[in-house]
Order: structure tokens, then sequence, then C-alpha cells
């Protein structure tokens, strides 16, 4: 007879997937989540993958922090309006958000 599994889930991470299926589970969203970055991670290594998405705003957070020699190697890679638009989104939500604090 098969002892039922006491360890717990560790949640949001990819082994948490693997102990959810283990145990006959539908995982929770953040184990998903975790799985999903665990795949495309291993599909870009293997070169099965060339792309990745990023959203706007993500980019621009990213750009907004960085040197103005990465805003433009970013510019030159995918065009200076779109970097300046992802930049604009970012500052914006970011007044937003210290706007309504």
């Amino acid at each position: 007879m098969r002892r039922a599994r006491t360890t717990p889930v560790e949640h949001g991470t990819s082994s948490g997937f693997d102990a959810h299926a283990a145990r006959g589970e539908e995982p929770c969203a953040d184990c998903k989540h975790a799985h999903t970055i665990r795949s495309s991670a291993a599909r870009i290594r293997r070169g099965n993958q060339d792309t990745v998405r990023v959203s706007a705003e993500g980019l621009g957070e990213l750009l907004v922090n960085s040197t103005e020699e990465v805003c433009h190697q970013f510019g030159e890679f995918f065009g200076h309006e779109i970097v300046a638009a992802c930049m604009d989104r970012a500052a914006s939500k970011a007044w937003a958000e210290k706007r309504s604090a």
C-alpha cells in the first residue's frame, strides 16, 4: 500500500508544479507560472525558442531605470519611437500610483 504524500507543496516553484502533478492535483496558478518559466528557459537554452514576450509597460520600467546608452541601444533595435512610448507608459503609471497614494 502506498503512503500518502505529506510533504507540503512549495507553491510558486517548478518543484511545486511537479508535486501537484505527483499528487494528481491541478497545479495552482503560481506553480503553473513557475512551470511555464522553467519550460520557456529550457526551450531557449536548447535553441527551440528564439523570442520572448515582454509587456510594453515592463520594458518601459526597465528602460526608465537604465542608462542613456542602454536606452539608445534598445532604440536602435526596436525603434526609438517604440522605446519612447514604452518609457512614457511606465512613467505615466508611476505618476498615477504616486498620485493615488
